[in-house]
């Protein structure tokens, strides 16, 4: 059978080093807007106009290049990180502290949700310099969309509503249990819709999974996150 796009990408990363046929982030997509404050790019453009100390920050990305070292004290370990995302990439610092932590994560191929203080080192009075993330927080990327995810309603078309369909939809939704609400809205274009809140034994975790195969038993996007 066909690989599923998480396998396939890792594979791709591990064969050639980077990724041909998409992205880890594509899936959160349209999600990214409201689980992050920015992206390399703009942060990059931000943090080079303003000069200045800025607040905390979040990205969504993944780690394309990893260094682990042990403190001169021996007594622990820090990291530089490199983070990847859909624009460009940016160096990370993870002091001991937080990487006592996240050490687990950022050996991972997982979209992650990466939380840091901007800076820039080695600036001169003409700019210049490097821009780091100093980091303070990691989660996985899939965690962050389900805390801030309040309800998923799964808008399905009359015409590919049919009991086959919905028996195979309840066997995804038992699958993917969670603790998020979850309702039904069929939709007539230009006619009507019905939505239909699902019992509580039928909440669900927002995953790649949940979306991945719900949107492929019914061939288009039926799945949204609100």
């Amino acid at each position: 059978g066909e690989w599923a796009e998480k396998q396939r990408l890792r594979l791709e990363k591990q064969a050639l080093g980077f990724y041909i046929s998409g992205h880890p982030l594509n899936p959160y997509k349209e999600d990214l807007g409201r689980l992050t404050t920015t992206n390399t790019a703009e942060l990059e453009k931000t943090v080079r106009q303003s000069r200045q100390r800025m607040n905390e920050v979040s990205l969504a990305g993944v780690v394309s290049a990893f260094r682990e070292r042990t403190l001169k004290s021996g007594k622990g370990r820090m990291a530089f990180v490199t983070l990847e995302d859909l624009h460009g990439s940016v160096e990370m610092i993870v002091f001991s502290k937080v990487y006592n932590e996240v050490s687990e994560l950022l050996k991972s191929d997982d979209a992650l949700l990466f939380r840091g203080i901007p800076t820039i080192e080695g600036a001169d009075e003409e700019g210049g310099g490097n821009l780091k993330l100093r980091c303070s927080g990691v989660e996985l990327l899939s965690d962050a969309r389900a805390s801030k995810t309040n309800s998923v309603n799964f808008q399905i078309p009359v015409h590919l509503a049919s009991q086959e369909s919905f028996k195979e939809l309840k066997n995804i939704l038992f699958r993917c249990r969670g603790g998020i609400p979850a309702k039904i809205t069929i939709t007539n274009p230009s006619v009507s819709q019905t939505t239909i809140a699902l019992p509580d034994n039928l909440r669900v975790n927002p995953s790649e999974e949940l979306m991945a195969k719900t949107n492929r038993l019914f061939g288009e996007k039926v799945v949204y996150l609100q």
